[in-house]
């Protein structure tokens, strides 16, 4: 039962790495218009969760800067749903792997 649970924590993980990469990136080069934009990358891949916290949350975080409220949202709900996404993944590969096992 740890392995879903490994598998989740460590799908987490590289979430909140890529998304504290994008919070320095964006911070960093403030001056530049685009740079806002690469939040949209990790958006993609956080489909929906990212978009329903905004839409539920995002006015708890209005007197921070966008960035910040990116990183927020983001780090949260998006590394949540790719917990859920890691272990109930773990789960299935297991019983088919198992069932494989049995089968022959």
């Amino acid at each position: 039962m740890t392995r879903p649970v490994t598998i989740g924590l460590a799908l987490v993980a590289m979430h909140s790495l890529a998304a504290i990469a994008i919070f320095i990136n964006v911070a960093m080069n403030e001056g530049v218009a685009q740079a806002g934009f690469l939040w949209f990358y990790l958006f993609a891949i956080d489909m929906p969760a990212v978009y329903i916290g905004y839409e539920w949350f995002g006015w708890l975080l209005e007197s921070v800067n966008n960035n910040m409220r990116a990183l927020v949202i983001t780090g949260i709900l998006g590394g949540l749903q790719w917990f859920v996404i890691g272990a109930i993944g773990s789960i299935v590969v297991g019983k088919l792997l198992s069932w494989r096992s049995n089968a022959t």
